[in-house]
């Protein structure tokens, strides 16, 4: 990771941090986003969250129109996606604009806060046989982890990085329906940010992490992190929905150790899914360059082909 990429993660940082504290949800996604990454040497997640970050000094290394442009949609993400500003952040936010030379923040909360590609709707069912119901989850897991590599090794515009937070809300929801648990995209969204962190600072960080160059640890990453929720998804299921947050974190962490080990056997699987995906994506590639469609229904069709 260079210096000016590393930069960026700081800005967003900064604006985490922005109340006096980073909270729980956002510490959570932050760790999940940057498992995998290789930050500058003698830095670690941790002491990030941690740091004392001077705003103007990191954003006078940031000098690529790219980065300028990505840290700041990802900074806009961070603060409107959730769709609650405070009066610290877009004073912050304002600041990232007027040291990149860009537009100000004006009308971006009403843009941002659509960044989120709609769930498609649900093909599975109750299955009772416990067994049958264990070996389609399985199936369901590993595909979903795939699709997920595939999702974040790909070029993809900045808005439609929001469907491989979408997919992992499809796969709680599918588990979650194969146990007879019926529930609203609300709640779906709201569980997968209980174990994976908040959806603005994962969304955040994930697109800022598309500058780097190369795709393995994006992938893997990607891979360890779906089967992870899946596999905490379907513990949550299994103890018959009596399970604290704090302990589908920690079923999440647990198998996401398992999910890199199995990233690294899944490399078959997942190139089939990115040779499966290669046509229709170039369809909609070609559809947004011409403007037939927008991001967000880019990320609204890509997501379909899970």
């Amino acid at each position: 990771m260079n210096e000016e990429l590393f930069s960026g993660i700081k800005v967003l940082v900064a604006l985490a941090q922005a109340d006096g504290t980073i909270h729980d949800g956002e510490r959570i996604a932050i760790e999940n986003a940057l498992d995998g990454a290789e930050l500058p040497e003698g830095q670690t997640v941790a002491t990030l969250l941690e740091a004392t970050i001077d705003l103007t000094v990191e954003l006078a290394r940031i000098t690529s129109g790219e980065a300028r442009k990505r840290t700041y949609t990802a900074a806009c993400a961070l603060v409107y996606v959730d769709g609650e500003v405070s009066p610290d952040e877009q004073r912050m936010l304002e600041r990232v604009s007027a040291a990149f030379g860009l537009s100000g923040s004006e009308g971006k909360d009403e843009g941002f806060a659509k960044f989120t590609s709609v769930t498609p709707p649900a093909m599975v069912t109750e299955v009772d046989d416990a067994a049958e119901r264990e070996r389609i989850v399985t199936g369901e897991i590993a595909s979903a982890a795939s699709f997920s590599a595939v999702l974040a090794s790909a070029s993809l515009p900045i808005a439609a990085e929001s469907c491989l937070f979408t997919n992992n809300v499809r796969l709680s929801r599918n588990i979650g329906l194969f146990y007879g648990h019926d529930a609203d995209d609300a709640f779906w969204r709201t569980f997968v940010g209980n174990v994976v962190g908040s959806a603005a600072s994962w969304f955040a960080i994930t697109s800022l992490l598309k500058l780097i160059p190369g795709s393995g640890n994006a992938s893997s990453a990607a891979y360890a992190s779906t089967f992870a929720l899946g596999r905490a998804t379907r513990f949550y299921f299994e103890k018959a929905e009596d399970v604290s947050p704090s302990a589908l974190r920690e079923a999440f962490v647990d198998a996401k150790r398992e999910g890199r080990t199995l990233a690294r056997g899944a490399t078959a699987a997942i190139t089939a899914r990115r040779e499966q995906l290669q046509a229709p994506k170039a369809a909609l590639d070609a559809d947004l360059a011409a403007g037939t469609i927008t991001e967000i229904a880019y990320a609204n069709k890509l997501v379909t082909l899970a």
